[in-house]
């Protein structure tokens, strides 16, 4: 069988549900490969919300979880996750759970929308926040055509539906 060989931290909503971050040991589990889960729980005992080894939904070519992390929790247990992908490069980034469903929110690479073409977002960090609805926050730095290191490459984005909107940007 499967066992917890450690935990890491843990996220909480509402009503007695939480998600947490562990890692595993035992049969099938590899070292580095699958060994670790991110999970939640309602009441009714864990279930698996994303593994290490996983595909990373939305991702170009079938890229592979090789770490991830729960980071927060809404009161309806809505999770973002934030996770580095098996990508040579342009490989962290956000990914959210609403109603059992795991999507990309952002990825290092991905284009910076309404900032016109050549933009793109540089270095996602990894305190978002998460609404009642599941709307993500986020800050991320940019890079490309007109983006200037320190001036302007510092932004705040708000994630809802799908769609990526600016909130703030230096300079």
């Amino acid at each position: 069988g499967v066992t917890f060989s450690s935990f890491l931290n843990g996220v909480q909503g509402n009503n007695g549900i939480f998600g947490y971050n562990a890692e595993v040991t035992g049969t099938g589990i590899t070292t580095g490969s699958n060994d670790r889960v991110v999970y939640r729980d309602t009441g009714s005992g864990p279930t698996v919300v994303a593994r290490r080894g996983d595909v990373a939904p939305g991702t170009a070519g079938g890229e592979i979880f090789t770490d991830l992390v729960a980071k927060q929790m809404n009161a309806s247990g809505a999770m973002v996750l934030f996770g580095e992908t098996s990508a040579a490069v342009d490989n962290v980034g956000l990914w959210k759970d609403v109603g059992g469903v795991l999507t990309k929110v952002v990825q290092t690479g991905d284009a910076a929308p309404g900032l016109g073409a050549g933009v793109f977002f540089d270095d996602i960090q990894s305190l978002p926040g998460i609404d009642g609805s599941g709307d993500i926050v986020f800050h991320a730095n940019l890079r490309g055509t007109g983006i200037t290191a320190g001036t302007n490459d510092r932004t705040i984005w708000k994630e809802g539906g799908g769609v990526l909107t600016l909130v703030a940007q230096g300079g």
